[in-house]
């Protein structure tokens, strides 16, 4: 599928076709699409980056949806760099990618998270390992990288009813490994919770 490129975004319903709605969106997973959020989590994922400045470090990124969202927030000046150890991107997202001038700043790795350093970062985004144990590691690994004041963006953390459409059985959406180790850097005092949406949390780093 060829897709009519665009290099700039003014806002996130500008990415629809990362959900597939073709009026107004659900956030009960009929429209998670290639980037695997609902929509109330990627209007909560591009305000976190509207309110930070500086280099974007995403772990996870599956077919590459919220990599794109992610660059599209960023606008062509910051840098996002973007690791998954198993990658599937999506011919849309790789179009994308290879733009001449959307993807100058995209840098895509194809590793295990904490093998990667990208150096001083206004946004962390946290989406790969859902365990607490690979969650708490990417945090021990990357948290020092971030900026007093960066946010650091948790999927999966919060428990919702974003999952309800996949059956008459209420399923909460949300990984209790994430929510812990996410949990943790409140109770600890190095983090304060400044935005939520569907199971996406927002942590803005205090130490």
């Amino acid at each position: 599928m060829k897709y009519k490129m665009t290099p700039r975004f003014d806002n996130v319903s500008q990415l629809k076709f990362l959900h597939g709605y073709k009026d107004l969106p659900h956030n009960d997973n009929r429209d998670r699409g290639i980037i695997r959020l609902n929509f109330d989590e990627s209007e909560c994922l591009w305000r976190s980056v509207k309110a930070t400045t500086g280099r974007i470090f995403e772990i996870g990124r599956r077919h590459g949806g919220s990599t794109v969202l992610l660059a599209a927030a960023a606008g062509l000046e910051r840098e996002v760099v973007s690791v998954d150890i198993d990658p599937k991107h999506h011919e849309v997202c790789q179009q994308f990618f290879d733009h001449k001038e959307f993807g100058k700043n995209i840098i895509l790795y194809i590793a295990n998270s904490i093998k990667i350093v990208p150096g001083n970062l206004g946004l962390l985004f946290i989406d790969g390992d859902h365990s607490y144990v690979g969650c708490r590691r990417d945090i021990t690994t990357h948290w020092r990288n971030l900026d007093i004041g960066g946010l650091c963006v948790f999927h999966d953390a919060v428990p919702n009813e974003g999952l309800r459409y996949s059956g008459d059985t209420m399923v909460l959406n949300h990984e209790p490994g994430v929510a812990v180790a996410a949990a943790e850097l409140i109770v600890t005092g190095r983090a304060a919770a400044v935005d939520s949406a569907g199971s996406v949390l927002v942590l803005k780093k205090l130490k």
